[in-house]
C-alpha cells in the first residue's frame, strides 16, 4: 500500500541516552511515534480509545504490535497506544533495541499498518474477543490489592476532572455494562485516521546510546554549578553555607510530639486480636490434590492448575520464563497464535502463567510452582478447560522465528527494567546465595538470568535443536498428574457445575509422577558490585539471620517497620538524597537486606546500614509502637479480592504456613514491647558485621568504593 500525502512531515526529535554501545550493529536505538489528541468527550469514547489501543498493540497478536515484533527492526515494542491518565492524552507507538538508522523504517512501518487497519478494519473475531474481554473486565471489576470503594472513588474524581466530559448525578455511569455492550464507536477508519493519521500533531523520537552521555552531563553540571559558584561573593557564599545548615538541622530535628499527636489515627483496641481464615475444603479430584474456596465470585470460576517444578533439572529452570510465555504465544497444531489468543479473549477472562516461588515452614526446601491460571464465566467453563488443555499438551514448541521474537523481547525488556527495578534486582543477588528459593529466584529472574538470555539469543540461531530440546524436556516432565495441584475459587452454585468439567479435563492429562531432581547447588554470599550506565546506585547489604543464630518473630516486623519509617527514610533518603531507602525480613526463610533505591551515594549508605542497631537500641516511645503495630496489622489484613484470596490460601498450604502460625505471628505483632527492638538490634549489628554487599550502579562509583576500602566488591559489567 502506498503512503497517501496526508503523512505530513512530523516533528522530528534525535537525542542520545547514556547508555552503552552494542558491540557489532548498534541495536542500542529506540523511536517512538507520538500524537497529541483531543481528550475524550465521554465515558464511550474513552472506553473506545483502550479498546482501540487494545486492539491495535495491547496484546502479542494485535496487529501493529505483531507487525513491528516480526519486522526485525528491534528486540521489542515500546509505548502501547493511548494514555488516558492525563488532562492532554498522549498515544505513542515505537520500538528499541534498533539500529537508530532503522527509524525512519520504524516509522514508515507504524504509520503503513495504521493505514492498512484503517483500510481493511479489524476482523470480526478480533473484535468480538475485544469487546468480550473488555466486557469481563467490567463485570468482574478486579482492584487487585486495592480497596474497590477507593478505586470508584479515584475514577469518579478522574472523569469530573477530566474537560469535555460532561459528569452525571453517577459520575462512574458507563464503567458497567450488564450485557454485551456494541461495537464502540470509536472503532473505525475515520476514528483511526482522525486520531493517527491526518493528526498533525505528530512527533518522532529517535535516541541512540553514547556511553559519553553520562561523563558529559556530569562535567557540564560541574561546570554549571562551578560558574554559579564563581558568581557569588563572599555575602553569598555565607548566605549559602548557612541556608544548608539551617536544612540539615531540620532534617535532623524530631518532630514536636505534641503536633503529631493531632493526627487522627487508630488505637491498638481498634484492631482485631483474630487472624482472618479463608474457606477451604481440601481434597483429590481424578486422582489430583484439590484445593476448594466457597467464596463469593460474580458468577466467575478462577482455576489454578499447579505443577511442582521440583520434578525439572536445574538446568531447566532458567528456560521457565520463556516456556510459559510459549505456552500462551506460540499457537498450536490447530491454529496459529493470532487464533489462540483470540479463541481466549472470546472465551474467558484471560489464561496467563506465572511462576511462585517461596521458603518451605520448618525447611532449608522451597516451595516452588508453574501455575496456569484461568478464568470464566459458567457457560465458557468447557471451552476455557479446552484451551487450557491445548497449551498444555500442544503448544509449538518448535515455532523458532516466534521464540525468538520472545526471547529478544524478554532480553530487551530486562535490560530495560535495570534501572528503574535495580532495588529488585539487588534483593535478588543478595539472596541468590543464602537460600534455594533465593537462588532459583536468580535463575529465573536476576542477572543471571540476563547472562542466559544473552546466550539464548545466540543459541536460537546456532543451536535450535538443543533449544527446543529443553523446552520439550519441560513440558513432558512438568504436565503430570502426579505432583499437581488444582485451585477452584467460586461459590458454590458454580462449583457444582464446573466440578463434573473439571475431573473430566484432569482425567485427559498425563498421569505420571517423575521423581525430584537434585538441586543441589553451592550457596556462597559474595559481595558484588554489577556496573550499568547509571549516575545512581542501588545499594544492598544482607544475610540470612537464622544462619547467624537468630530466629526472630512476628514482633521483627514492628521493629522493622518502625526502622523504615524513621531511621532509614530520614538517613538515607532526607540526608542521604536516595528516592528511597528500607529493609526487608522474611519470617520463613530468615532472610534480611537493606536496600536504597535511585541512591546517589554508596559508602555513607553503607555505614547508614551499619548504624541502623544503634537506632533501635535507642528506644521507642508508646505512640511511635503503636502506630507500627497499626501499620503491620495493616499489611497482614491488607485486601484482597475473592481469586487472591483462593491463590492466598492454596499458597500458604503449599508452604506450610498453617493458621496457627499466622495467628502466633499476629500475637506476637500485637504484643511487641522494647525487648523486640533490642533483639532485633542484635540481628542487625550481625548484618552489619557479616552481611554481604551488592551494588548496582554506575562505574566510577563502584571504582572510588573499592579504592576507598580495597575488596569490598567484586565487579562485572551487566550492561
Amino acid at each position: 500500500m502506498k503512503l497517501q500525502p496526508r503523512f505530513n512531515a512530523p516533528r522530528q526529535i534525535v537525542a542520545t541516552y547514556a547508555g552503552p554501545k552494542s558491540e557489532g550493529k548498534a541495536q542500542d536505538g529506540m523511536v517512538s511515534v507520538n500524537w497529541m489528541i483531543d481528550p475524550p468527550v465521554d465515558r464511550t469514547e474513552a472506553l473506545s480509545h483502550g479498546m482501540l489501543s487494545y486492539l491495535l498493540a495491547g496484546n502479542p497478536a494485535a496487529p501493529l504490535r505483531k507487525a513491528l515484533t516480526e519486522s526485525g527492526l528491534g528486540e521489542g515494542m515500546t509505548g502501547g497506544g493511548i494514555g488516558s491518565g492525563l488532562r492532554q492524552p498522549m498515544a505513542s507507538f515505537g520500538m528499541k533495541g534498533i539500529d537508530a538508522a532503522d527509524a525512519e523504517k520504524v516509522e514508515a512501518l507504524i504509520l503503513l499498518r495504521l493505514a492498512q487497519i484503517a483500510e481493511q478494519g479489524f476482523p470480526a473475531d478480533q473484535l468480538e474477543a475485544a469487546i468480550n474481554t473488555f466486557e469481563f473486565s467490567l463485570r468482574e471489576n478486579n482492584t487487585g490489592s486495592y480497596p474497590r470503594g477507593m478505586t470508584y472513588m479515584f475514577t469518579a474524581m478522574g472523569t469530573g476532572c477530566m474537560a469535555g466530559i460532561r459528569s452525571s448525578r453517577w459520575p462512574l455511569r458507563g464503567l458497567w455494562r450488564a450485557s454485551k455492550p456494541r461495537r464502540p464507536r470509536g472503532i473505525s477508519a475515520e476514528e483511526i485516521s482522525r486520531l493517527f493519521l491526518d493528526n498533525s500533531h505528530r512527533t518522532t523520537v529517535t535516541l541512540s546510546a553514547d556511553p559519553e552521555q553520562g561523563a558529559r552531563e556530569v562535567a557540564e553540571e560541574v561546570a554549571r554549578l562551578a560558574a554559579v559558584r564563581q558568581g557569588l561573593d563572599g555575602a553569598a557564599l555565607e548566605a549559602v553555607v548557612a541556608e544548608t545548615e539551617k536544612l540539615k538541622a531540620l532534617q535532623e530535628s524530631v518532630d514536636d510530639p505534641a503536633e503529631l499527636a493531632k493526627i487522627p489515627t487508630l488505637t491498638l483496641a481498634d484492631l482485631p486480636r483474630e487472624s482472618r481464615t479463608l474457606p477451604i475444603e481440601i481434597g483429590t479430584l481424578a486422582d489430583t490434590k484439590l484445593f476448594y474456596h466457597d467464596l463469593p465470585t460474580l458468577g466467575i470460576v478462577y482455576l489454578d492448575l499447579g505443577f511442582d517444578l521440583h520434578v525439572l533439572d536445574k538446568e531447566l529452570l532458567p528456560y521457565l520464563p520463556l516456556f510459559g510465555r510459549a505456552l500462551l504465544q506460540t499457537g498450536t497444531s490447530k491454529q496459529d497464535f493470532v487464533s489462540l489468543t483470540q479463541r481466549i479473549g472470546r472465551s474467558t477472562g484471560g489464561i496467563a502463567q506465572h511462576r511462585g516461588l517461596s521458603a518451605r515452614q520448618g525447611s532449608d526446601g522451597s516451595a516452588a510452582w508453574f501455575f496456569l491460571s484461568g478464568k470464566a464465566v459458567p457457560d465458557k467453563h468447557e471451552e476455557m478447560l479446552a484451551i487450557m488443555g491445548d497449551v498444555l499438551l500442544d503448544a509449538r514448541l518448535d515455532n523458532r522465528e516466534r521464540f525468538r521474537q520472545m526471547a529478544l523481547e524478554e532480553k530487551a525488556g530486562f535490560e530495560t527494567r535495570l534501572v528503574p527495578g535495580g532495588n529488585a534486582i539487588v534483593d535478588t543477588r543478595l539472596k541468590s546465595g543464602l537460600t534455594e528459593a533465593g537462588w532459583i529466584a536468580e535463575q529465573s529472574g536476576g542477572v543471571s538470568y540476563l547472562g542466559f538470555l544473552r546466550d539464548l539469543v545466540q543459541r536460537i540461531d546456532s543451536d535450535w535443536a538443543s533449544v527446543e530440546a529443553a523446552l520439550v524436556r519441560i513440558r513432558d516432565t512438568l504436565f503430570q498428574r502426579g505432583h499437581m495441584v488444582v485451585n477452584v475459587t467460586a461459590d458454590g452454585s458454580l462449583w457444582g457445575r464446573a466440578k463434573g468439567e473439571i475431573e473430566s479435563f484432569l482425567g485427559r492429562l498425563p498421569n505420571g509422577t517423575p521423581a525430584f531432581a537434585d538441586w543441589s547447588v553451592d550457596l556462597a554470599p559474595k559481595s558484588e558490585g554489577l556496573i550499568i550506565p547509571a549516575q545512581v546506585n542501588y545499594v544492598g547489604k544482607g544475610a540470612n539471620l537464622r544462619a547467624l543464630g537468630f530466629e526472630l518473630t512476628g514482633a521483627s516486623s514492628v521493629a522493622l517497620k518502625f526502622l523504615n519509617t524513621t531511621y532509614l527514610w530520614d538517613k538515607v533518603r532526607v540526608q542521604g538524597g536516595a528516592y528511597g531507602g528500607s529493609s526487608r525480613f522474611d519470617l520463613t526463610s530468615g532472610n534480611f537486606s537493606f536496600l536504597s533505591y535511585r541512591d546517589p551515594n554508596l559508602l555513607k549508605t553503607l555505614d547508614a546500614y551499619d548504624r541502623a542497631a544503634k537506632a533501635l537500641n535507642a528506644g521507642i516511645g508508646e505512640s511511635d509502637l503503636t502506630r507500627s503495630i497499626i501499620g503491620v496489622i495493616g499489611d497482614i489484613d491488607g485486601y484482597e479480592f475473592p481469586d487472591a484470596k483462593g491463590y492466598s490460601s492454596m499458597w500458604r498450604q503449599l508452604t506450610g504456613t498453617t493458621d496457627a502460625i499466622r495467628q502466633q505471628r499476629r500475637d506476637e505483632v500485637l504484643g511487641t514491647n522494647a525487648a523486640d527492638f533490642k533483639r532485633l538490634a542484635e540481628a542487625v549489628d550481625a548484618v552489619a558485621r557479616h552481611g554481604h554487599v551488592v551494588v548496582l550502579g554506575g562505574e566510577a562509583a563502584i571504582t572510588a568504593a573499592n579504592e576507598t576500602r580495597p575488596w569490598l566488591l567484586k565487579v562485572s559489567k551487566v550492561l
